[in-house]
């Protein structure tokens, strides 16, 4: 644990979350509006993603013996695998063993202000009263703090300040940084008329209805239940292969997260925040879907299954859709699905959303990463859908900027 101060702030950095004095989780009032910065989901997130070598860096902010912020730091490793994993030269010299030896060995470090495995303003927490120009003057700080402490140690590697609220983007106020172009995000508004998936089915065109309907029928032969922490025990090897097969088609892999992360976040977290879905024909588990809400938001987070079970039985379709219906029976006023599958999820109504982020290198020779990062992160191809009658319906358009996504009113008043 270190301290330091810039201007009137002092900074204190944690290497693990339950070092944070309990006082700090009152001070910033995470109980509600701060699921992804609260200590129940880093706690659980932290315990497995430490085994999967990654390291916290925990910087908490405070101005006049208070706390006023709290950014979370992941720090980890990447090798040339995940750096060339689709260049062809480079999987023909892996047919050399010392270069396949070689090629699976660590040598960037990451160093990513926010949650590496989720899309999102993860990592930041700001008391309300913190404007956003002293914001972006604490996160460039803090990441400098954290840049200089890693960078000895760590050599040839990059930090990335990753779905940054878009009034700290401006480069007047983050000196130094370079943006990289991540691909948008994915989300769909609830209209205050809907109060069932038939209301939604109704505000669509004739072939986008059918295409719904044709989703519902396909997966007609499986049933659904929630999956208990005995069902996750019981199913352990099952969910386990079932996230392996999405994991290892996957263009962009992050850390493996595994069947343990999901039961990790099921003991810490309240049902009505995350849930985890299975999706059976009679007693074999065909497919998972987990999800969170939290203040109004219904985010579409990991699933699993099988190449073959989702052609025959829609299944990424269907839990999209049932992600869909849940947020409108739970009274949302989003639903986040994210990145990948744009299509689909454009076809579904969902609209694209750009996140902002930006990198520094932790030294000049680290700069040569962001060319060699670039193409991992690109989006595929793909068309925008109009799924809906008429002209464009209001509720779509403004959309909230990505940052405010987890602190909506509950009311869906907000979209009319």
């Amino acid at each position: 644990m270190k301290a330091t101060k810039v201007m009137k702030a002092t900074i204190q950095l944690y290497g693990t979350v339950h070092d944070i004095p309990p006082l700090v989780w009152q001070q910033l009032d995470t109980a509600d509006t701060g699921l992804f910065q609260g200590a129940p989901f880093l706690a659980a997130q932290e315990g497995i993603l430490r085994q999967r070598g990654l390291q916290f860096h925990y910087a908490v902010v405070s101005e006049q013996g208070r706390a006023c912020a709290l950014l979370i730091f992941q720090q980890y490793s990447l090798s040339l695998n995940d750096l060339l994993v689709d260049a062809n030269w480079f999987r023909a010299l892996q047919r050399v063993a010392i270069v396949r030896c070689l090629s699976r060995r660590p040598i960037v470090t990451m160093i990513v202000c926010g949650d590496v495995v989720s899309t999102g303003v993860q990592g930041l927490l700001f008391a309300e009263h913190v404007d956003a120009e002293h914001r972006a003057a604490l996160l460039e700080a803090v990441a400098e703090r954290v840049r200089v402490r890693v960078r000895k140690r760590a050599g040839f590697g990059l930090l990335l300040l990753k779905d940054l609220q878009h009034d700290m983007s401006h480069a007047k106020v983050l000196g130094g940084y370079a943006s990289l172009s991540l691909p948008p995000t994915m989300v769909l508004p609830i209209p205050q008329q809907w109060n069932s998936l038939n209301d939604y089915m109704a505000s669509l065109k004739s072939k986008y209805r059918t295409r719904i309907k044709q989703i519902r029928r396909a997966a007609e032969p499986l049933q659904r239940r929630l999956l208990s922490l005995a069902d996750l025990e019981r199913y352990h090897s099952e969910i386990d292969a079932l996230y392996a097969a999405v994991y290892q088609r996957a263009k962009a892999k992050g850390p493996y997260l595994g069947v343990d992360y999901f039961v990790s976040l099921r003991r810490q977290l309240p049902l009505e925040r995350y849930q985890i879905e299975g999706y059976f024909l009679g007693q074999r588990l065909m497919a998972f879907n987990t999800r969170y809400k939290v203040n109004g938001v219904v985010e579409s987070a990991f699933f699993g299954v099988t190449e073959q079970d989702n052609r025959e039985y829609q299944l990424l379709k269907c839990m999209l859709v049932d992600d869909l219906e849940y947020a409108i029976h739970n009274n949302a006023v989003l639903l986040h699905l994210g990145r990948t599958n744009y299509w689909m999820k454009s076809a579904l109504g969902a609209q694209a959303v750009a996140c902002f982020s930006c990198y520094r290198p932790l030294n000049r020779w680290s700069s040569i990463l962001a060319a060699m990062i670039g193409p991992l992160t690109e989006a595929e191809p793909w068309v925008a859908c109009q799924p809906f009658r008429g002209e464009a319906p209001d509720w779509l358009a403004p959309l909230p900027p990505v940052h405010s996504f987890l602190s909506l009113e509950r009311s869906k008043s907000v979209l009319g």
